[in-house]
């Protein structure tokens, strides 16, 4: 007995150069919504209000999101992998980040991070 095939098993692994190329999909996408549509939303992103708290929060929310769906899409498309959807557990904490940024809002704890981002790159808050 030994098995189908004859008994051979080949060891398969994800190439670095492919595991490469799918953080540059899924960074591309993320680079685009954060800095893409942030440069263009720049003076509106970083009021001090409610609602420029809600979209940058929401913005940095969906592009990490796509970041690790992407992720797992690159992943899953290879055959031999199992267990894929583990790429997707970060978007619990992105979700519990968001919402904890919300709770805290009110009480002027909350995070702006479209106003840190664009304090940091060019100095002006």
């Amino acid at each position: 007995g030994r098995g189908v095939g004859g008994g051979r098993h080949v060891r398969q692994s994800v190439e670095w150069m492919y595991a490469w190329d799918i953080h540059c999909n899924a960074y591309f996408v993320w680079f685009t919504v954060v800095w893409g549509v942030q440069f263009f939303l720049s003076k509106f992103l970083v009021g001090e209000n409610l609602f420029p708290f809600i979209v940058s929060n929401a913005l940095y929310a969906v592009a990490f999101t796509w970041y690790f769906y992407v992720t797992h899409l690159g992943y899953r498309a290879l055959p031999f992998l199992s267990n894929t959807e583990v790429f997707l557990y970060p978007i619990v904490a992105v979700v519990l980040i968001v919402v904890l940024n919300f709770i805290l809002f009110p009480l002027g704890l909350g995070v702006n991070p479209s106003h840190w981002a664009v304090g940091y790159y060019f100095g002006v808050f």
